[in-house]
């Protein structure tokens, strides 16, 4: 094959149909960008390399194309990073969330390693402005770098999935983190989303360090609970040893 050692191709504003299933061959390629193929529909084949994936504005993509390119063994090893046209969050995620501006959840120990997906009609451009934020405990990092630009602006609603990954902020996190408690961590996306969602790598985060409500709510209704339960247990022996001291009286 020609391109068969290329590790970077930019086919954007191409008018064909089908990408074949040939691109396989291509063993070194790990980033593809198709923006603005409008009449792309299927994407036969994936390079076993492939990390970045930009189909933006490639609104002809078959439904059955995306839903593959959205398989969870594609993306649960690698860091990938994927943006496609008019699809919805894979039902493999932990976590989903509906319109505003970010999304929270809780962590204990390490920050975990997760995936997040994002629908808008934005997407990240080469600007400050609109950067991933992620603020631990009341101190914000800024995602320097890991999101390249793209060729040009989302035309439609767009899916955008990445890993998060420490090294690509600005700082070092873990002077945010506290000691044997529970972290609070909100990640803004630098646009409004109508939905958002989570993904727990767990070969390397366990789901017993995180949570995406309150553990502290969690904590005081465990803590009613026992504490209902502790009464039902009383009440019976209360009533046994007031019978008791009647009959002897």
């Amino acid at each position: 094959m020609l391109f068969a050692n290329v590790k970077e191709l930019y086919l954007a504003e191409c008018q064909f149909t089908v990408l074949p299933k040939s691109i396989e061959k291509c063993h070194f390629l790990w980033r593809l960008v198709l923006d603005d193929c409008e009449e792309l529909q299927e994407i036969k084949g994936i390079p076993p390399g492939l990390k970045e994936l930009s189909a933006l504005n490639c609104k002809s993509l078959t439904s059955s194309c995306k839903r593959k390119l959205l398989n969870q063994e594609l993306h649960e090893y690698g860091n990938t990073r994927f943006c496609l046209p008019r699809a919805k969050i894979p039902e493999w995620f932990d976590h989903q969330c509906s319109a505003g501006l970010s999304t929270s959840f809780w962590f204990r120990n390490k920050f975990p390693a997760i995936v997040l997906c994002v629908v808008s009609p934005l997407t990240w451009v080469d600007d400050i402005r609109h950067r991933v934020r992620v603020t631990i405990n009341g101190i914000t990092f800024l995602r320097t770098h890991g999101l390249k630009t793209r060729t040009s602006r989302a035309k439609m609603y767009t899916l955008n999935l990445f890993h998060m990954q420490m090294k690509n902020f600005n700082d070092n996190m873990d002077r945010a983190l506290l000691e044997n408690k529970w972290n609070h961590s909100e990640v803004d996306f630098g646009f409004p989303f109508l939905n958002s969602g989570i993904h727990v790598l767990k070969e390397k985060s366990s789901m017993k360090d995180i949570r995406f409500t309150n553990p502290e709510n969690d904590a005081n209704i465990e803590f009613t609970q026992n504490v209902e339960v502790s009464i039902q247990l009383v009440l019976p022996n209360c009533h046994k040893l007031s019978s008791c001291s009647v009959l002897v009286c």
